[in-house]
């Protein structure tokens, strides 16, 4: 046991979220209905940004994704409107016109809480009023501090830590594992 908790799955994801802080996207209603109807729905996608808003965005790294469903009710019924959310890997980031870059995010999975939920799961009151503040910025997209990360990953790996176990192992098996050495990030083949 005392094994498992020194190299586990959420110790791995503690460090890597400390040196390569997440982001938090935010889809409008149209861009994350595109994406349910796309050819590969909500498992792997790219996203054109203004370069300001993915300035400080480092892949590969973690995100959060929220986006909201609603679904049109029938006459004297209510509409309902679904906030979901996943986690999901920035694998790249290109500049592709004199204004935009583009990001590629795939390994994508549902996790719960809805992202408006995470900091009522945060213990450290100031974290969770940090994570607030980010979430009501009207910004497609937002860098967490690492320490603010590290809280974030925390709470959804205690809602969904079936969920996000098997995600975080499959994220980074297909791919070249980062590992961490020292304070530098290095790539090697997962073992």
């Amino acid at each position: 046991m005392a094994k498992e908790e020194k190299g586990g799955w959420r110790n791995f994801l503690r460090k890597f979220v400390d040196n390569r802080p997440p982001a938090i996207i935010k889809l409008s209603d149209e861009r994350y209905g595109g994406l349910l109807a796309s050819r590969k729905g909500m498992t792997e996608f790219t996203l054109n940004l203004p370069h300001d808003y993915l300035r400080e965005v480092a892949p590969p790294c973690l995100c959060i994704i929220s986006g909201t469903r609603i679904t049109i009710a029938g006459y004297g019924e209510d509409d309902v409107i679904q906030e979901m959310t996943y986690v999901g890997v920035i694998k790249s980031k290109k500049v592709t016109s004199t204004l935009d870059t583009r990001i590629k995010v795939e390994r994508i999975a549902r996790v719960t809480p809805a992202l408006s939920g995470l900091p009522v799961l945060i213990e450290d009151a100031r974290f969770a009023q940090l994570l607030s503040d980010r979430i009501r910025k009207d910004e497609p997209i937002t860098r967490l501090s690492s320490k603010l990360s590290v809280a974030v990953i925390e709470a959804i790996a205690k809602s969904s830590v079936k969920g996000l176990c098997v995600w975080s192992l499959g994220a980074f098996r297909s791919h070249q594992r980062t590992q961490l050495h020292g304070n530098k990030l290095t790539q090697s083949t997962w073992p």
